[in-house]
């Protein structure tokens, strides 16, 4: 039902009272007879009058009068007059908490909102955005709508800009995420993208995440995240990223998202007022979903072109943070404990060696002994992502040369770590134990003869595994045990 139907209809009886005044305000706002001044006064009683009852809100949340909310917006919008302030806050407050009213209005159409954020002064899009949050909250078709429509890239434009250059620090993080978060599944073809708003949406996006205070909020942080996380899994917003160099923007929201949890912990650990399993439970999986898209990012066709592996970047951090492993991996409690930097680390590196020649790896075994703290983080943890990370780049860095697999292979945690990865219960780590004993073995004698005994050890285990799985119903993985002196492509 468009808006001229919704119109034309008769009101429907409410037993809702008002006073009589209002009463005749509300007619007045359907009425055909009713000039300019009028409305607009209307309007503005209507507005205040609405934010403290009930009674109103729910009189303007009446499809008729939705409708002619809608239709003033949509004709004020574009050369906008003293009507679209009130009209906005009425509609806003008509759908405070009412689903059936931001469905009607979603049903309406939200272009008029289009065209307030793309050519509204300061104070009109700081209402419009309140309007679309009362709206999206309320209403998932509205939130399709306002995807379909790009609201979401508006929106954080908005965000993005500083605040000396017209920013909009007050648009609700929480609307740009319920409308975000429907990217994948609304078809936006033919439909204005991110990329509408310039070459620099990727570096402002970063540079706004960047610059969030945490100490807003632990939950508005999550948030933020979350938001730049949904732009960062697109392929197209990937590729900018890997073009104009930003990866390590990335890299610093995930270390300040380490940092926070480790700050939160220790605060409540020392008898602050905060729930550290709570900041945990919010914040993990952020770091686990940077971390991977790290990953995407390091494994993207143009990383190889624009991050050498002398990059200042990935000298100094990356690689910087995989030296630190050890530590990192081992802290003293749980809260402490953070695998995501070297997990990270594990996968960009990776990724970037697998790219690159085989001999590119020597110097960070020969020169800098990386084997070394990698073994050892790995001898000291049961965390699977870091195990799987860190043994597919220790299986990067012995390509080079069976002298570079010996030399890996005497290191003495390298039996210890071996051994986490048998003994855990995942089923793959078993499997990468067996990946990284064929490389090592591949051509040296020595190390096959060294590795036997363990190599019989990971085989009779993995088994074990694969039976236990397919007695309990499971779809068992292929187990290809072949020898330590096979090849792993």
């Amino acid at each position: 039902m468009d808006i001229q139907d919704l119109l034309n209809e008769s009101p429907s009886k409410d037993e809702t009272t008002l006073d009589s005044e209002t009463e005749s305000r509300l007619h007045r706002l359907t009425a055909d007879d009713v000039d300019h001044d009028q409305l607009k006064d209307t309007l503005e009683q209507l507005a205040a009058s609405s934010r403290g009852s009930e009674a109103l809100r729910h009189r303007l949340a009446s499809p008729t009068n939705l409708a002619r909310l809608t239709q003033i917006i949509t004709s004020e919008s574009g050369k906008p007059t003293g009507s679209l302030q009130p009209a906005l806050r009425c509609i806003g407050n008509a759908c405070f908490e009412k689903e059936d009213a931001a469905n009607t209005v979603a049903s309406l159409g939200l272009d008029w909102a289009v065209t307030i954020l793309h050519g509204g002064d300061q104070a009109i899009i700081a209402i419009t955005t309140s309007v679309l949050n009362n709206i999206c909250i309320q209403s998932v078709e509205a939130q399709k709508q306002a995807c379909k429509l790009g609201l979401d890239d508006d929106l954080l434009y908005l965000l993005t800009r500083p605040d000396e250059d017209d920013g909009f620090a007050s648009v609700p993080l929480e609307v740009v995420l319920l409308i975000a978060s429907h990217r994948k599944e609304v078809n936006r073809e033919g439909m204005p993208s991110w990329k509408a708003h310039g070459t620099d949406f990727t570096t402002d996006v970063l540079a706004w995440a960047n610059r969030t205070d945490a100490s807003l909020g632990v939950e508005n942080w999550a948030c933020m995240l979350e938001i730049t996380l949904t732009y960062l899994r697109e392929p197209d917003m990937q590729g900018q990223v890997v073009e104009s160099k930003q990866v390590d923007m990335v890299w610093d929201l995930l270390s300040r998202n380490e940092d926070l949890i480790s700050q939160q912990g220790e605060a409540a650990s020392s008898g602050a007022e905060l729930d550290s399993a709570e900041v945990r439970r919010l914040l993990k999986p952020e770091s686990m979903s940077l971390t991977w898209v790290l990953s995407d990012l390091a494994a993207h066709s143009a990383f190889v072109s624009n991050y050498e592996l002398e990059n200042s970047w990935l000298q100094g951090v990356i690689i910087d943070s995989l030296r630190h492993a050890p530590s990192a991996v081992g802290g003293a409690t749980a809260v402490m404990n953070s695998h995501a930097r070297p997990n990270a680390a594990c996968q960009v590196l990776g990724n970037l060696l697998h790219a690159l020649p085989p001999s590119s790896a020597m110097p960070l075994v020969q020169e800098k002994a990386l084997h070394q703290p990698l073994l050892a983080a790995m001898a000291s943890t049961d965390d699977a992502d870091f195990l799987h990370s860190a043994t597919g780049l220790l299986i990067k860095l012995a390509r080079p040369s069976s002298d570079i697999c010996e030399t890996i292979a005497s290191d003495a945690n390298l039996f210890p770590a071996l051994e986490k990865l048998n003994a855990h219960p995942m089923q793959q780590l078993k499997q990468d134990a067996l990946a990284l004993m064929r490389v090592l073995g591949k051509d040296s004698p020595a190390v096959q003869e060294r590795l036997r005994d363990i190599a019989k050890d990971v085989l009779v285990a993995a088994a074990a595994a694969q039976n236990q799985e397919a007695a309990n119903g499971g779809a068992p993985q292929a187990l290809t045990p072949g020898s330590i002196t096979g090849v792993v492509e």
